[in-house]
C-alpha cells in the first residue's frame, strides 16, 4: 500500500516537474516577442490539473510555432466552429480563414444554424476539401439567410427531420422550399390526428409527403 502511494506521488512530481520545464522553455521563446505578439498570445483559464495544463501549453507551442494557424482557430471559435478536424495546411490560410470568419458572423442571429453547422463538422468537411468551394457554400447560405431563417423556425418539423433537410440546404438552398410545404403537410396530417414523429423508418418517406 505505501509502496503504491510512493510510486503515485514520484511520478506525480515528474509529471509536474515536466511541465514546469516545458512552460519555462516556452516562456523563454516568447521572450523574443513584441509586446503586441505576447498579447496575443493564449492566456491559461482551465483548472490546475495536469490534462488541462498540458492542453494550454500545447496552444502556447502553437501560438509559437505556427501563429498563423492559431489565429486560424480563434477566427473559426469566434464563431462557434471548433478546427479540432481542420487540416493546418488549410489553418494556414489565415486571411481565407477571417473573411470566412466574418461571413459566418452574418449567420449569428439565425437560431441553431451555426449549432448545426458545427455539430455535423459541416465547415471542417468543406475546408479539408476546397476553400475556395467553402467561401462559395457559406456565401449562398449568407444570400439565403432569411430562407434559412424561416427554416429554422418551422415548428411542425422535429429536430431530427429539421437537421436533415438543413443539411441538404446547406448545398441547394432553394431546397428549403421543399422543406415550407412539407412543414405544411405534416401539419395537416397532425389535425388528423395522424402521428408525424420522425423515425429512422420514416425519414426517408419525407419525399413523397
Amino acid at each position: 500500500m505505501e509502496e503504491r502511494f510512493t510510486d503515485k506521488v514520484r511520478k506525480t512530481v515528474l509529471a509536474a516537474e515536466n511541465l514546469v520545464s516545458e512552460a519555462e522553455s516556452l516562456a523563454e521563446r516568447s521572450n523574443v516577442l513584441s509586446a503586441e505578439e505576447k498579447a496575443a498570445l493564449p492566456k491559461f483559464k482551465g483548472l490546475w490539473k495536469e490534462k488541462e495544463i498540458r492542453k494550454y501549453l500545447d496552444q502556447l507551442e502553437e501560438a509559437l510555432k505556427k501563429p498563423r494557424v492559431y489565429r486560424s482557430r480563434k477566427i473559426l471559435e469566434e464563431v462557434g466552429i471548433t478546427s479540432e478536424y481542420i487540416s493546418s495546411d488549410v489553418l494556414e490560410s489565415t486571411e481565407d480563414i477571417r473573411k470566412l470568419g466574418l461571413k459566418l458572423q452574418e449567420l449569428n442571429d439565425i437560431p441553431n444554424l451555426l449549432t448545426i453547422l458545427e455539430d455535423t463538422k459541416s465547415i471542417s468537411h468543406w475546408l479539408n476539401d476546397d476553400m475556395e468551394t467553402t467561401a462559395d457554400k457559406v456565401d449562398g447560405i449568407v444570400e439565403a439567410r432569411e430562407a434559412f431563417r424561416r427554416l429554422m423556425e418551422l415548428s411542425n418539423i422535429d429536430d431530427k427531420l429539421k437537421n436533415v433537410l438543413t443539411l441538404e440546404a446547406f448545398e441547394d438552398p432553394s431546397s428549403i422550399q421543399h422543406a415550407e410545404e412539407l412543414d405544411l403537410r405534416i401539419a395537416s396530417l397532425i389535425d388528423y390526428g395522424i402521428d408525424c414523429q420522425t423515425t429512422e423508418e420514416n425519414l426517408s418517406l419525407r419525399h413523397v409527403l
